[in-house]
This record gives structure tokens, sequence and C-alpha cells, in this order.
């Protein structure tokens, strides 16, 4: 008799409630999947900024010695 006392359908969750646990679950796996990826992203980032101060670092030292030489064998350069 459906609906009667001690039924089986009585005594599992309503499937909403089993569709929003699973959801959450889902959510939660990604949540932490996308923390891993900015993780990865953001040391990704630091490297890649390392290596752009060293390369502008040995740009600076070598307009530097251009400088140099080229007030060596013209004089001093203008100014700004």
């Amino acid at each position: 008799m459906p609906g009667g006392n001690g039924s089986s359908s009585e005594r599992r969750p309503p499937a909403g409630i089993a569709a929003f646990t699973t959801l959450s679950g889902q959510l939660v796996g990604m949540q932490e999947q996308t923390s891993a990826q900015l993780l990865d992203m953001q040391e990704q980032i630091g490297a890649l900024r390392a290596e752009m101060h060293e390369e502008v670092g040995e740009l600076s030292e070598r307009m530097a010695r251009i400088e140099t030489a080229l007030q060596v064998h013209h004089g001093p350069l203008p100014g700004p």
C-alpha cells in the first residue's frame, strides 16, 4: 500500500537531498582542483617574474656598457 506507515520510500532521503549532496561533493572537488591550478599558476608566474627581472638586469648592464663606449668614443652624451 503506497504511502502507508513503514514503507521503504519514507526511509530514503528525498531525491533532492541526494542530488544536493552529490553536487556539493562535486563542487568541493572542483574547488580543490581550481586551488591547485591557481597555486601552480602562481608558481609559474613567480618563476617568469624572476626570469624577466634577471633579463632586465642584463639589458641594463649592456646599456650602461654601450653608453660608456659611446662616451669614450664621442664625448659626453646630452642629458634628457
